[in-house]
């Protein structure tokens, strides 16, 4: 039974129960997903063969269902969830390999019956993009649910757009436009990720020419150094950075 509330419905959460994060090659961002407490990484690519990692490797789309059912079964088992976090890396590699599913989806279409192709982008005037992002989106909305924390590993895109009459170079999520807007939609934060001589940088400010931004708000706006190596390249992450200690029910109860 619905009611309406009578006063200010305090937040539930202060961290991203959906957090994107995209650099440069060789910026450390494997680095910092393999060091997360308690966070399953999906390995689309081979991307940690080189890390130790709390980490499973999915090579195709048969594979990742694998990997889908055993984290359900998990889950079922414990009445919850099994992880804190589930990494998927990365959303360019996901792009290759939903290639069958987003086929399957326009088959299923009365229009897409008598379709004997194998690659959508080969439908006239781009219609194959649609069916590659509900795929896309099929497989994301599944991992959210496994987790109460999905991370989204993204390669970076430069582009050169018109700003004001000047050209300049953005930088945002490697993926085609209407999924990248899709996702920094959907997404409570999304993060450039760099690095400044020894230092990795999350940076949430989305000022000038990096898509990034955050609805938490210990995040919004802000450049957070998430880790940082020392004279022996030791890397040291601080996560705790970008998520916080949950409240308790009772905490968020005395806080009301």
């Amino acid at each position: 039974m619905i009611t309406l509330p009578t006063q200010k419905v305090k937040a539930e959460t202060s961290n991203s129960k959906y957090l994107v994060y995209f650099g440069k090659p060789k910026v450390g961002k494997s680095c910092i997903a393999s060091q997360l407490e308690d966070n399953l990484i999906i390995d689309l690519k081979d991307e940690y063969a080189h890390l130790t990692a709390f980490k499973v490797k999915a090579n195709n789309l048969t594979e990742l269902g694998e990997v889908i059912n055993l984290i359900k079964k998990k889950n079922q088992e414990c009445n919850g969830f099994a992880y804190k976090h589930i990494t998927l890396d990365n959303a360019t590699w996901l792009m290759e390999m939903i290639s069958p599913l987003a086929a399957k989806k326009y088959r299923a279409m009365p229009f897409g019956k008598s379709w004997t192709g194998t690659n959508v982008l080969e439908l006239p005037k781009g219609a194959g993009y649609y069916y590659l992002k509900e795929a896309f989106q099929e497989i994301i909305d599944i991992f959210r649910s496994l987790t109460p924390h999905f991370i989204l590993i993204c390669h970076v895109k430069d582009n050169a757009i018109d700003k004001d009459g000047e050209e300049i170079n953005e930088l945002s999520i490697d993926l085609f436009s209407s999924l990248a807007r899709l996702i920094s939609a959907e997404a409570d934060s999304i993060a450039y990720v760099y690095r400044d001589k020894n230092k990795t940088i999350m940076d949430f400010n989305g000022i000038g020419n990096v898509i990034a931004q955050s609805r938490q708000e210990h995040l919004r706006g802000k450049k957070i150094v998430i880790a940082e190596s020392d004279e022996n390249n030791k890397v040291t992450t601080y996560w705790d950075r970008i998520y916080l200690p949950e409240l308790t029910q009772t905490q968020l109860n005395q806080a009301a």
